[in-house]
């Protein structure tokens, strides 16, 4: 997942609903995928493209629903949900790198 994001200039920032505050910088992003790869098991996810556009200086701009299911070590079982991930994407050598990831939990009825 690391590979998926700028390193620097400009520097990463995640935004998600289980921080007080984003997450700004390789370090930062390194310590939360410590922290996320420690307590997991086992993940899936699915992703679904809601919309996406390019911006002025090829900046790109999605919006995806994602949906996902995770087993941390010591559950008895798997938890299932979706997430509304916006990113500003930036071009780089080979494609794109994610610049600003936010996520926030989303209810479906289905």
């Amino acid at each position: 997942m690391a590979q998926l994001w700028v390193r620097s200039d400009p520097e990463p920032v995640y935004i998600g609903d289980e921080y007080a505050e984003p997450q700004v910088g390789a370090d930062a992003l390194d310590r939360h995928w410590g922290r996320l790869s420690a307590r997991m098991r086992s993940a899936t996810m699915r992703s679904e493209l809601h919309r996406a556009e390019v911006l002025d200086g090829g900046v790109a701009r999605c919006v995806l629903l994602c949906r996902w299911t995770l087993v941390t070590r010591g559950s008895g079982g798997a938890g299932d949900g979706a997430s509304w991930v916006s990113w500003l994407l930036v071009p780089r050598a080979g494609g794109y790198r994610i610049a600003l990831h936010m996520e926030s939990d989303v209810h479906l009825a289905d």
